[in-house]
């Protein structure tokens, strides 16, 4: 694995334990559609020269639907500051949500491959 993805896969792991957490307590309130949430603070990788950090958040879409999305924010002197986003996952309802986030590593490996994809 490359610097970029090791690092990327540390912060996303960071973000997919605390994204599962606010998408439970919306479920435990009965919140299951008009939904926005993001953790509260976003991910740093320790080698800031990569990336300057990265956040993930989940959305309703139609039908109940669900979408999990990654943006990543870079810097440098010569462009200032930018940021790249994809999609990274749709889901049928937030259950199946969760339950993607439940498995932490395998949410996070995807995670890691689209934000590569899509924003390195």
């Amino acid at each position: 694995m490359n610097v970029w993805k090791w690092e990327m896969d540390m912060c996303c792991s960071m973000q997919i334990e605390s994204l599962r957490k606010k998408l439970q307590e919306c479920k435990n309130k009965g919140v299951t559609s008009e939904i926005a949430v993001s953790p509260e603070y976003p991910a740093v990788p320790r080698n800031e020269s990569l990336f300057d950090c990265v956040m993930l958040y989940a959305k309703s879409l139609e039908d109940c639907k669900l979408e999990v999305s990654g943006t990543v924010f870079y810097w440098s002197p010569g462009r200032r500051s930018w940021q790249k986003s994809s999609v990274i996952r749709i889901f049928d309802n937030l259950d199946e949500c969760i339950n993607w986030l439940c498995n932490e590593d395998k949410a996070s490996d995807e995670c890691t491959e689209v934000l590569y994809e899509k924003c390195y």
